[in-house]
């Protein structure tokens, strides 16, 4: 039996507000928006076209849940509009600093870019309707491009990790191979894992796509977080993956695989590993989360446990306390 809940219709004058001020927000921000859209088109060395999809993932899901989302709309007072024009400073702020790198400027107008949008939702709407939405309004920050100083350390522990998996791989399938630090040396053929090798672009795609599936597919915040952080040692493994595949198909096969369509454009098939590897982890957590489900955990405290198996529950002891004389 389906049971739906009956919620009030939203206040339309508010969800009016909230239309004509974000329409007022992309005017304000116009060249921030063309200037991620351009970034996003993959014009420098990192490629973030994924970026463009944040924005429409967000919007499906709260239209997706607008009537649970909108069902309490309590607006704050107008005296807190004056919060919109801090964004709008920032930015003011960030386009005249000429020490930043563009990519950081860039990053600097995104986040007052998604701040804006954020607290005229809160404004607008108010706090109900704000924490009912919050994951996706938290998930406007993917928009927001990483900045240099950070990139830079991913990207190197990324490189790091990739060379002794490769390293391990070319052992594992006893390749003869001589390494160097980065670089590698086999039969007629010199490789080096450089920055552009690490597969910043899959693991940034990947985090996404883990921090989506845990909110769908996982009930508790530890699975949720435990499924990101797998993200790190598969990216590395589907890399290291790809660097083996595509070395031994050069030496064995043909070199020009190293300078070919398949080296620069071919890594769906691994990404596509990647993706099973990552359902496969989820699977498993929450295989785990099922069995500790309603069983007590240290500090006396249970998990929490659906709508489902707590009417199960009752049955059951419904049906044993019928079956005693």
């Amino acid at each position: 039996m389906n049971v739906s809940i009956a919620y009030p219709r939203p206040d339309r004058l508010a969800l009016i507000r909230l239309l004509a001020f974000g329409g007022l927000g992309l005017l304000l921000f116009g060249r921030t928006v063309l200037d991620l859209y351009a970034f996003s088109r993959g014009a420098g060395e990192m490629s973030y076209s994924h970026f463009v999809l944040i924005p429409v993932v967000a919007i499906y899901l709260v239209f997706s849940e607008r009537k649970r989302i909108f069902a309490e709309i309590r607006p704050m007072p107008a005296s807190f509009m004056a919060a919109l024009m801090l964004p709008v400073l920032g930015i003011l702020c960030a386009a005249r600093i000429n020490w930043w790198e563009s990519s950081d400027a860039l990053a600097f107008k995104a986040l007052c870019l998604v701040a804006y949008f954020v607290v005229l939702f809160a404004i607008t709407v108010g706090p109900i309707a704000t924490r009912r939405a919050r994951f996706a309004l938290l998930f406007l920050f993917f928009m927001i491009p990483i900045p240099q100083f950070l990139l830079h350390n991913f990207v190197k522990a990324l490189q790091c990790a990739s060379v002794e998996v490769v390293d391990a791989l070319f052992d594992v399938v006893r390749s003869n191979h001589f390494r160097s630090d980065f670089y590698f040396s086999l039969p007629g053929l010199e490789i080096e894992v450089a920055p552009a090798c690490s597969g910043i672009r899959s693991a940034i795609s990947l985090t996404i796509l883990s921090v989506l599936i845990g909110r769908f597919a996982l009930c508790t915040s530890w699975g949720r977080l435990l499924l990101v952080a797998a993200v790190f040692p598969i990216s590395v493994f589907k890399n290291g993956v790809r660097i083996v595949a595509l070395s031994e198909l050069a030496v064995h096969w043909d070199r020009r695989i190293m300078v070919g369509s398949l080296h620069t454009s071919g890594g769906i098939p691994f990404f596509a590993v990647a993706v099973t590897l990552l359902l496969f982890v989820m699977l498993l957590i929450r295989r785990i989360e099922t069995r500790i489900k309603g069983q007590p955990i240290p500090g006396g405290s249970a998990l929490p446990q659906p709508a489902s198996f707590k009417t199960l529950l009752r049955l059951r002891r419904a049906w044993n306390d019928e079956d005693r004389p």
